[in-house]
């Protein structure tokens, strides 16, 4: 088996794994609660937190990258929280314009969707 085929076929089994998991409101909110400040957590209605089904990833970064994306009220107003795990080896300098990307297609859908803007509120959390 080659490489880039070892590499595929773990990312699938993380990937998997990733979406089994996030996919569970309770987790979410776990994964939330441990890696956010408590004043934003605060602000989350975790009663709110409404899987929203899809992906986002567009076809070549779909070997690399995984998303869950849930809809939420946040500090009283509608938005989304969403988990971006991408499978890498090495540092991508082009990480952000990525992450812009990936936004603006939520936007994009949210527009399309609902004829007005939800609100956006990133964080971007670094392991």
């Amino acid at each position: 088996m080659n490489k880039q085929s070892k590499d595929q076929k773990l990312f699938k089994a993380h990937d998997h794994y990733f979406r089994s998991a996030m996919d569970d409101p309770d987790v979410a909110m776990s994964c939330i609660r441990a890696h956010l400040p408590a004043e934003i957590v605060a602000q989350i209605d975790v009663n709110s937190l409404q899987l929203m089904k899809g992906n986002f990833i567009e076809g070549n970064l779909r070997e690399k990258i995984t998303d869950v994306l849930y809809k939420a009220t946040i500090d009283g107003e509608k938005g989304y929280i969403c988990f971006l795990i991408e499978h890498q080896n090495t540092p991508d300098r082009l990480m952000p314009l990525r992450l812009h990307h990936y936004i603006l297609q939520i936007i994009e859908k949210d527009l399309e969707e609902q004829k007005k803007l939800e609100s956006l509120k990133g964080f971007n959390l670094k392991t």
